[in-house]
């Protein structure tokens, strides 16, 4: 079914025409985004499955075909957060054009910057697995590039994550 361009508003007070819209109204991504501009303008305790569906325009139901509930939500919204930390330095560490040191401690800088404006979402996050969560591991694959770049042995990188993160 198309939507028809003088088709009446729908009945749900969306503001959308009748019928399946011409481009995809509900995204991972516009998903992600909505629910950190909810988190941020009415508080984590806010963010729910109707208030993100609302940001969007589209019925709850909508967001089901994408997330498939809160924890999904988190994840993506996790996800969408930990794209706010600062890496370039530890790429360009790996490069040999900075020193490590400097890059750890600007991405350190970095991550504590993002999350002191989200740390609502620390516990609701603290376990959630990363796979999947691209910009996450993107972010974590450049730390342990950097801590590699530095000598630290493979066996070792990811518990110096930890007590990385530990401290910030």
């Amino acid at each position: 079914m198309r939507e028809e361009p003088d088709a009446p508003a729908a009945a749900s007070g969306t503001g959308r025409r009748r019928g399946r819209p011409r481009h995809q109204a509900a995204t991972r991504e516009g998903i992600a985004t909505a629910a950190l501009e909810v988190a941020r303008s009415h508080g984590y305790e806010r963010l729910t499955m109707a208030a993100v569906a609302r940001r969007l325009g589209v019925a709850p139901s909508a967001l089901y075909n994408h997330v498939t509930g809160k924890a999904d939500l988190l994840a993506l919204l996790q996800d969408e957060v930990m794209g706010e930390v600062e890496v370039d330095g530890l790429r360009a560490a790996v490069a040999g054009e900075v020193p490590v040191r400097e890059a750890v401690r600007d991405w350190a800088h970095s991550y504590r910057r993002v999350f002191a404006g989200h740390t609502p979402l620390i516990p609701m996050i603290a376990t959630l697995p990363i796979a999947g969560a691209e910009q996450t591991q993107r972010m974590y694959d450049a730390v342990a590039a950097a801590l590699g770049a530095a000598g630290v042995a493979e066996t070792e990188v990811l518990p110096r994550i930890i007590a990385l993160e530990s401290f910030i």
